[in-house]
């Protein structure tokens, strides 16, 4: 046993105790420097050349080396912190270039190596995993290593790491990593001056160390003593172990008072290899209720295995007798009396239970020895601990003041409590004299100082001397001087010499200044930070007696002005971290630090006490906090020092990140393929060791947080991967489904001819889904496709199922016709009109219908139709292959109307009216006369389009009226004789 620590909070899981349980035993990323590994040490090599083991996070080697790979880049796998995260890795040192690199000519074997080992005692199946890159050469190489109980370094894993240009993965086992009480690991790099080229050295990362725990281990408390005990008393447990284990943290649980856990209190300890027995001293507290049937437990908390113990058999806590011994003031070691108005601190010890309103006072006699029913109070001290010195307790301390009573040497001093009313032994007889000199009016002082490179004047007071307050007949003649005496706290011997802290001379009332030096100065004088008690003397009194002044406190304060730094420990194997476990304990330690005796550190913490400061239970000078962790999250802990009232600089912020244990969900498909390879992939957690298992299938390959897995049987199977962390495992299964490649038959090959309509189809299975294709667009999404191709098409199907199995086939359906039929352009006619139709693109035709046709089977036929008629042209061609297209002949039905000329019309040039036209739809032929009012012919034309525009013999005629005449032949033969007037008018 090396230490045993009561915890400030303390929150652990409860625990059972585990047959087999696999164990994460080390883990190591890199991320905040790799001090677990020595570099460049001692080894099985030489430890010579220029290439040597560096941690850092480069991977550029510019100008003279080739860049690393960064670890996004792997063969299979996640790594910690990728792309860029810290790794062990060999680089060229005199280059400077710090990256994974290599001096091919420089003949190197370097060696890194764990610092520390590990414990697998009770254990098996122990592995060791991590990524490395290594380009290398034959010449250029990595080694991996172990030792077992510091045996000589044997290699393990491959005989040479080298030739790969991606970072891999690589777990080894060996059973010598079983059941040894020192397991380490190392990596060698070797470079025989080859004839090489530049390229990337060996390097790690990611590195992870797990084992199988399947020893059944019970550790019980065959012993407490003694018992009965008494409340607040000590108490020995006595315990066994039913085998050896490696070193680990326990809990000591106490129960309540009729035996059941969890209880309220709980202490910490820890067992090393290889012992299985001993004994724990714990110190019970004041408050556990009186019992006849309490337990101890003790429970194996970190690292793994964590189980329970079994209990103890019923003890007693009874409740002893409270008892309060007061011991001797410092002040009463002086030769003379205590003054009146002294300052007097009264030690004592107490014993038994005091509760939480409970007050200590200190009591003064009479000058015979006598207490009264009222007797003067020199101070109280309001506290509820007790002060055992069987418990190793210091005194406790009434603070106060010398009443101003009657000069005696008759005086008793007692303490008493409150709650609950106990009177303390008296302590004397001692003397109170009525003193002279009144040294600042009894008030204290007190005063901080730092070092003189910032403050180099240090600090001042004047403080009052007063004489004749309690003797008027003392004189103070010419040359006397008020000197400073200084008397130690511990023991009330000088310090320095009378004067040392300050002096004047005078023969009355005066002030007096005392000067505090920078903190640099105080061990050079002798004055020591703390309190102690100060008094002005005189040294030329006609009472010598009386020359003696009445004692104050002096407290120097000197807090070091330098900010402490708090380091954080796993608690178990006390290695540096910042990142724990739900139910560890961390110890946080803070440096600078220099004991001193008075000097208080506070703590605080953004999960403890609400966040308000707080003295460590490990003591208020301890620079030491334990706290169990109970939760997951992101703790933030300041330390700050106050040296007798003066407060130091507050520690940079220290936070700790407490992580529960890993989470797992597998991704990749549920559905596969029969014969095929699929891969399935864990949520990755950083520095988390995977390992995969199935009830059947085969494992392709695995890597860490990735799986590669082929299934050649159908069926229904599971994986499942484990996580482990530091923090505990967690474990998920996954289904999977595999199917068969669906059956699929497009048929055979066919040959057709031109546009012929064929369907295409495969024969259907329930569950299926299927799609044709023609090798550009989907055609069908059923198992059936109807086709009419014009060239020779290959048109495929597929058929899947769930899980994305797909089967395919193929039909091509050759055509062996290059008919191209074109009947021509629709044409539009008036009935009773003919047009020819233009055949073309066959060797033989045929037109239908065939009755308004010139004939049927040539190629341009006549078409004389009474009403719209669409015509169909079927061309054969020699291999008996048909095709037709078609042409529309629109018939026109033309209602004539009737033939007329305007009555007027305006040859104005505005082109609004300006040529008179006759109007008819049916006019075959006609001429049209136009003539003046003399008779006179002044138009004639035979042509529909042609009008008169109102000249004559090339003059513009003036408005009159003109008579016009019409004779014409309609199309239906009808003639037509019109006459009539027309006005010009411009």
């Amino acid at each position: 046993m090396k230490k045993l620590i009561f915890l400030f909070s303390f929150y652990f899981l409860s625990c059972i105790i585990l047959h087999s349980q696999n164990l994460l035993l080390f883990s190591e990323n890199f991320q905040t420097g790799g001090g677990t590994f020595t570099l460049n040490g001692a080894g099985p090599g030489s430890n010579t050349g220029n290439n040597q083991w560096i941690v850092n996070n480069q991977f550029s080697g510019a100008p003279t080396y080739p860049n690393t790979f960064t670890q996004d880049s792997t063969y299979s796998g996640t790594i910690s912190f990728a792309p860029f995260s810290q790794n062990l890795h060999i680089h060229d040192a005199p280059s400077a270039i710090t990256n994974c690199n290599y001096d091919p000519g420089s003949s190197s074997d370097r060696f890194a190596s764990m610092t520390s080992g590990l414990c697998t005692v009770g254990m098996d199946s122990v592995h060791i995993s991590f990524f490395y890159l290594c380009q290398g050469s034959p010449t250029a190489y990595g080694e991996v290593y172990y030792s077992a109980n510091n045996g000589p370094w044997i290699q393990t894993g491959l005989t040479q790491y080298s030739n790969r240009y991606k970072w891999k993965y690589e777990d080894i086992t060996n059973p010598a990593f079983a059941n040894v009480n020192d397991l380490r690991f190392a990596f060698r790099w070797v470079n025989n001056n080859g004839p090489s080229i530049d390229s990337v050295a060996f390097a790690i990362d990611d590195i992870n160390v797990v084992a199988n725990f399947n020893t059944n281990i019970t550790i019980s408390v065959t012993n407490v003593v003694p018992n009965p005990v008494c409340q607040g008393g000590l108490l020995y447990i006595y315990w066994q172990l039913s085998d050896t284990l490696c070193d680990g943290t326990y809990a000591i649980d106490l129960s309540t008072p009729t035996g059941t856990f969890p209880g309220s209190n709980t202490w910490v300890a820890n067992i090393f290899y290889p012992q299985t027995s001993g004994m724990f001293p714990i110190i019970l507290p004041i408050t556990a209720p009186v019992g006849s049937c309490y337990k101890i437990r003790i429970r194996r908390t970190s690292p793994a295995p964590t189980f329970v113990g079994i209990a103890s058999a019923c003890f007693v806590i009874v409740a002893c007798p409270n008892v309060i011994t007061t011991l001797q003031p410092v002040v009463t070691f002086d030769t003379n009396g205590v003054c009146i108005g002294s300052v007097i601190d009264v030690p004592f010890y107490s014993t038994g239970a005091f509760n939480a309103n409970n007050i200590y006072t200190a009591q003064l006699s009479d000058s015979n020895g006598v207490f009264s029913a009222t007797p003067p109070i020199i101070g109280t001290f309001p506290n509820s601990g007790t002060y055992n010195p069987a418990l190793g307790s210091p005194p406790g301390t009434v603070a106060g003041l010398v009443p101003n009573v009657p000069p005696g040497c008759g005086y008793f001093i007692r303490v008493v409590s409150s709650n609950p009313a106990v009177i303390g032994s008296p302590w004397g007889p001692f003397c109170i004299a009525a003193c002279d000199v009144t040294t600042n009016n009894s008030i204290d002082l007190a005063f901080c100082v730092t070092d003189c490179a910032i403050a180099p004047l240090g600090a001042d007071s004047l403080i009052d001397i007063d004489v004749n307050s309690f003797n008027t007949t003392a004189v103070y003649n010419p040359g006397n001087i008020f000197q400073t005496q200084l008397l130690s706290s511990m023991t009330f011997g000088q310090i320095g010499a009378n004067g040392i802290l300050g002096s004047v001379a005078a023969t009355g009332d005066t002030t007096l200044n005392i000067h505090i030096p920078c903190k640099d100065s105080l061990p050079i004088i002798g004055v020591p930070v703390g309190m102690n008690y100060l008094r002005v003397i005189a040294t030329n009194s006609t009472v010598p007696d009386n020359s003696l002044g009445s004692l104050i406190r002096l407290t120097i304060g000197a807090p070091n002005s330098i900010a402490p730094v708090i380091t954080s420990y796993d608690f178990a194997t006390f290695i540096p971290s910042d990142t724990f476990c739900v139910g560890d304990i961390v110890a946080l330690y803070f440096s600078p630090y220099s004991y001193a005796a008075n000097s208080t550190y506070m703590w605080s913490c953004s999960g403890i006490n609400n966040g308000i400061p707080f003295v460590s239970p490990s003591g208020a000078n301890s620079n030491s906090l334990y706290v169990s962790l109970g939760g997951q999250g992101v703790l933030t802990f300041y330390v700050q020092e106050t040296s007798f009232g003066c407060v130091g600089p507050m520690s940079p912020v220290h936070s700790i990140v407490v992580l529960g244990p890993p989470s797992v969900f597998v991704t990749g498909p549920h559905f596969v393929c029969q014969g095929d390879t699929n891969t399935y992939t864990s949520f990755f957690n950083n520095s988390t060791y995977y390992s995969w298992s199935t009830n059947g299938g085969n494992v392709v390959d695995t890597s860490n947080n990735v799986i590669q897995m082929s299934y050649p049987n159908t069926g229904v199977y599971q994986i499942t991967v484990n996580a482990l962390n530091h923090c505990g495992s967690a474990t998920s299964n996954y289904s999977i489904t595999v199917n068969p490649y669906p059956t699929v038959n497009a048929g055979n090959d066919t040959v057709i001819c031109s546009s012929t309509q064929l369907l295409l189809s495969t024969p259907m299975a329930v569950g299926y889904s299927y799609i044709w294709s023609n090798g550009t667009n989907n055609i069908s999404n059923v198992n059936t496709a109807l086709v009419t191709p014009t060239v020779t098409t290959t048109y495929i199907v597929s058929a899947s199922i769930i899980g994305g199995c797909i089967s395919t086939d193929s039909i091509t359906i050759i055509v062996i016709s290059s008919l191209n039929p074109d009947a021509g352009l629709y044409v539009t006619i008036t009935s009773g009109q003919s047009t020819q139709l233009n055949g073309t693109g066959g060797f033989y035709y045929s037109w239908s219908p065939a009755a308004s046709l010139s004939c049927s089977n040539c190629t341009n036929p006549i078409a004389t139709p009474s009403v719209t008629t669409t015509y169909t042209l079927t061309v054969t061609d020699t291999l008996g292959c048909t095709s037709t297209d078609t042409v529309t002949v629109f018939v026109d039905d033309i209602l004539c109307g009737e033939v007329f000329v305007p009555n007027a019309f305006s040859p104005n040039g505005d082109s609004q009216n300006d040529v008179l036209y006759v109007r008819g739809a049916c006019i075959v032929s006609m001429d049209f006369y136009i003539f003046n009012r003399w008779g006179e012919q002044v138009f004639h034309t035979n042509d529909i389009s042609v009008g008169w525009d109102g000249m004559w013999r090339g003059m513009k005629c003036e408005n009159a009226v003109f008579n016009y005449f019409i004779k014409g032949t309609l199309i239906d033969a009808t003639e037509v004789l019109k006459k009539g007037n027309v006005s010009l008018v411009k």
